[in-house]
């Protein structure tokens, strides 16, 4: 299974989700976003998928950036999220 990460509008994850080939390759069955303000939910709430919110007010240093992005992905491995599509999302992952 896949997730999507998108923090604003939500035009790239529309397209990803919109588009019948990539439905018939991935089973995506989140999207997640660090902007409570940004359009995941009617997005998630359209494809009847799972969204989530993991907002921080600033990544200032590599290990609040790597407990972030751990934090992430272990909620996403409790759902059984395999890989993860950057869809429009603004901050760059650590190495896992």
């Amino acid at each position: 299974t896949v997730a999507l990460l998108m923090s604003g509008e939500g035009s790239n994850a529309a397209a990803i989700l919109a588009d019948p080939e990539l439905q018939e390759l991935y089973d995506i069955t989140t999207i997640v976003t660090d902007n409570a303000a940004s359009n995941a939910r009617n997005l998630a709430a359209d494809y009847d998928i799972e969204s989530l919110t993991y907002h921080v007010p600033s990544l200032e240093n590599m290990a609040s950036r790597t407990e972030y992005f751990k934090d992430i992905e272990q909620v996403l491995a409790i759902r059984g999220v395999e890989a993860i599509f950057y869809a429009g999302f603004m901050k760059i992952a650590t190495p896992a």
